[in-house]
């Protein structure tokens, strides 16, 4: 079983349930929203580190994501996240999170309004998913962390951050020269990132 299988295996049954009803979906979309969603935020973990981010996520890591959450996921769920999830969606995503959110829930059948409230809740357990097996691996340098992350990206499933940022950044740009506006704003150029982004995989 793969390292993201593994990981993916928290979210059992009752969890999908519990989760359904803190965003506001059913648990088809719930399912579908998290099969995208974690591999998606671990290509943001992975363009973070690849940006330059390996030290300050090792010491992240090591200060606030021993793996404690995992002993009561449903608990966590059930208490309907915290701040400490969107504090690390904006270091992953920063100002690009509505752009994920908005992709996501095109791919997923989810609004984005419940992918705003998913994202919160399944952040910090990846989090700590990832630093226990830090500890466990016992990695201590960036390239021991790259190697890690490696473990939980490459496959099927999830936004590549780098690709999705890069061509939303182009397609602005190109609208900006063109004097397209109207087309951005309609939402044409997005959808077609969207499009090509999730027919690559």
């Amino acid at each position: 079983m793969s390292d993201l299988n593994q990981l993916m295996g928290l979210f059992g049954d009752s969890e999908i349930n519990t989760l359904s009803q803190q965003i506001g979906a059913d648990k088809t979309q719930t399912s579908a929203a998290l099969q995208q969603a974690v591999p998606t935020l671990f290509s943001a973990i992975q363009n973070n580190v690849s940006n330059g981010g390996a030290t300050g996520l090792m010491a992240a890591l090591d200060r606030d994501h021993d793996g404690s959450v995992l002993d009561d996921v449903m608990g966590f769920f059930q208490g309907g996240g915290n701040a400490q999830g969107d504090g690390i969606l904006k270091h992953l995503l920063g100002d690009n999170r509505g752009t994920v959110e908005t992709a996501l829930a095109s791919n997923s059948g989810a609004n984005a309004s419940s992918i705003s409230k998913l994202l919160p809740l399944i952040a910090p357990v990846i989090m700590g998913y990832l630093g226990k097996q830090k500890q466990q691996s016992g990695v201590a340098d960036e390239g021991g962390i790259t190697d890690l992350i490696g473990k939980f990206t490459g496959g099927s499933g999830g936004l590549d951050i780098g690709n999705l940022i890069g061509m939303f950044t182009n397609s602005t740009q190109d609208n900006n020269t063109s004097n397209t506006n109207q087309t951005a704003q309609s939402g044409g150029g997005f959808l077609n990132i969207i499009s090509n982004l999730f027919g690559k995989k």
